[in-house]
């Protein structure tokens, strides 16, 4: 039913809830589903779906940032905004975020940012939220940053202000994503 796949830290959890969840979706008066394929999928236990596709920020990207992000130079070490600034500076910003839930997407391309980092001196790559720890092994220490766990509502307006010049999204080719 989820298809939530079984390297996703929190596939156990779903399992047990399976019966509780399809009851769920037969009782809910509308089930809002950001997909046509979605909808497809869950009509089996409910008629009445709305399709919302993702929502996305359609206009600026605000300024202001509500909470301050934690900022870590590897291994671990907490650095100042000023750092980062300065960190930063003349550098090509290649971001990526996610959780854990995200660790197979990120290795689909550890092998490029490997060849990327050594080819390409100027390049720092930024990791918000998670990174995966063999992905950051392979990396040299001046060529990372990392950033805490961000709310989704500092997200944008993080990327502007970190500069980021290229984002990158990579995603394992299976039915839950």
């Amino acid at each position: 039913l989820t298809m939530v796949p079984s390297w996703n830290p929190f596939s156990y959890a779903i399992e047990p809830h399976l019966d509780t969840l399809v009851a769920q979706l037969r009782m809910a008066k509308t089930l809002v589903v950001s997909t046509n394929s979605l909808k497809e999928m869950f009509n089996l236990y409910n008629e009445n779906i709305r399709v919302i596709p993702n929502a996305y920020m359609d206009g600026p990207i605000p300024e202001v940032m509500l909470d301050t992000p934690t900022y870590l130079i590897h291994p671990e070490t907490k650095v100042s905004e000023e750092f980062v600034v300065n960190y930063l500076r003349d550098k090509t910003v290649v971001c990526w975020g996610g959780s854990a839930t995200h660790s197979k997407d990120l290795e689909l391309i550890k092998d490029p940012l490997v060849q990327v980092a050594s080819e390409n001196k100027d390049v720092v790559f930024v990791f918000i939220g998670y990174c995966v720890d063999s992905i950051l092994k392979l990396l040299p220490t001046n060529q990372v940053l990392r950033v805490g766990n961000t709310p989704f509502r500092n997200y944008l307006p993080l990327l502007k202000h970190l500069n980021c010049n290229i984002g990158l999204a990579p995603l394992v080719d299976h039915p839950f994503n």
